[in-house]
């Protein structure tokens, strides 16, 4: 089926700034990466225009040579052409990530320079990996939704992760003897498949996939983390459990909400209990997780995620925005923590994170207050713990889940008749949504493909553009 755009955004503006034009060829660039993801963040410095027309020109050439390049072949250098001094500063972020600062500057007129910056992801080797397009997709006129799997009447989808077309669909029932792992083939996105299914016990609320195992944040007390061994599609298999430790043997231990994997270690968020709510393991040997460490938030956590030695949480209470130190996997340290405006009533649902900038999902909080915004948009770029505000977002509507590729953020939503909502951020406004039978509670992009879960035994959607 096909769906209209909610709102066009608006086309009339005369010519295209600099800004816009580099853009636009910096997304033509992705195009032409195959083994990598390339992230790009433009910031120029423009005042006189002859000398930064020729930097720019040659800025655009450096740029396109180096999103070019494979993940090993991407180094720091300098060179001298003429007038011009070009530097090309790469760091190594973590085994999987690289910054490539380009800098060309004018040696006859000082102070005269371009700026660009991005990030490299070797998604080749990189486990756990999103493997999303830079731009997903953008033109909102010819939207097509497919879908449409039974997963059982009784059962409900929680969360979805797609590699290579392929789905990964976690579910919770009331009923224990129902599937809660589904491997779904979606490569033919209007026929998708069911491969397989496992029952690995109470429900599973969450997952994130790696290395060739599924590692569920599973509703069980007495192994809140099951790995899965999905080495063969169509004959999953439960090849390791953990119980996190819980020092108060009198009262029931968290149940797990949420999870993230970054760097061989899963980030875990559990219900609120009397001992800690959020953990850290250790599964480079998958089959034998290592538990770290333990942090007590006292409240439920909604959502993890981490980036450069630092995990995001999404929680609902007074810190709805809580930053921690996990640099050292042992002693986590808390840094700060974001209260905002309606916490009484609204909690920190979900998170996401590209590149340097966080987005903050909240619940609506019942009914809709305008003055308390469901969509935050923070900036990390600074060394300090601290995040910077940029903007925020009224949607009147629970963000259960986000995927950002700037402009653009796809919301997955609870709202009654736009579960699915795409903000263009920088211009605050919706410019496209779309109907589905019930809340979508989970978002995912997988190239430049939407797929999102359902609340719902009918579980899946997944959004094209046919352009």
């Amino acid at each position: 089926m096909h769906y209209e755009p909610h709102r066009q955004r608006c086309s009339s503006k005369k010519g295209m700034s600099i800004v816009e034009i580099l853009v636009a060829l910096a997304v033509v660039a992705v195009t032409i990466v195959t083994a990598l993801q390339l992230y790009f963040m433009l910031s120029l410095r423009t005042s006189e225009y002859p000398v930064l027309s020729l930097l720019q020109n040659e800025a655009l050439a450096v740029f396109t040579v180096e999103a070019g390049k494979s993940f090993d072949d991407a180094e720091s250098y300098s060179a001298v052409n003429k007038s011009v001094l070009t530097e090309v500063n790469v760091t190594q972020v973590t085994n999987f990530i690289k910054e490539v600062a380009i800098k060309v500057s004018s040696l006859t007129h000082e102070r005269k320079k371009v700026e660009l910056g991005f990030e490299l992801y070797d998604y080749v080797r990189s486990p756990g990996g999103e493997s999303c397009e830079a731009s997903v997709f953008d033109q909102w006129e010819n939207v097509s939704v497919y879908g449409g799997v039974d997963i059982g009447e009784g059962n409900r989808a929680t969360d979805i992760k797609v590699l290579n077309s392929f789905v990964y669909l976690s579910a919770n029932s009331a009923t224990g003897s129902k599937e809660d792992l589904y491997i779904i083939d979606a490569r033919n996105p209007q026929a998708p498949v069911i491969l397989s299914k496992l029952n690995t016990g109470p429900g599973i609320e969450a997952l994130v996939v790696a290395s060739g195992y599924v590692f569920a944040a599973n509703t069980s007390s007495n192994s809140q983390l099951q790995v899965i061994d999905i080495s063969d599609k169509e004959h999953p298999h439960l090849a390791a459990e953990l119980k996190v430790p819980h020092a108060d043997a009198s009262t029931t231990p968290g149940l797990s909400r949420s999870i993230y994997f970054s760097e061989d270690t899963i980030y875990l968020g559990t219900t609120k209990n009397t001992g800690s709510e959020f953990h850290i393991i250790d599964v480079e040997n998958p089959l034998a997780p290592d538990y770290k460490s333990g942090f007590e938030t006292d409240t439920l956590v909604h959502g993890i995620f981490v980036h450069k030695n630092r995990a995001y949480i999404a929680t609902p209470n007074f810190e709805q925005m809580r930053i921690m130190d996990v640099s050292d996997a042992v002693n986590p340290l808390q840094l700060s923590g974001i209260s905002l405006s309606g916490w009484q009533t609204q909690e920190g649902k979900s998170i996401y994170g590209f590149m340097d900038h966080i987005y903050l999902g909240r619940s609506v909080g019942g009914f809709n207050n305008s003055n308390n915004h469901e969509i935050i948009h923070f900036n990390t770029a600074e060394a300090a713990p601290y995040v910077s505000q940029m903007d925020s977002i009224d949607i009147g509507a629970s963000v259960n889940g986000m995927v950002a590729r700037q402009p653009f953020m796809y919301l997955a939503t609870s709202h009654s008749e736009k579960e699915l909502q795409v903000w263009d951020g920088e211009y605050g406004e919706m410019v496209f949504s779309a109907d589905m039978p019930s809340a979508l509670l989970a978002i995912q992009c997988d190239g430049n493909t939407l797929y999102g879960a359902l609340d719902s035994n009918d579980a899946l959607r997944i959004f094209t553009s046919d352009e």
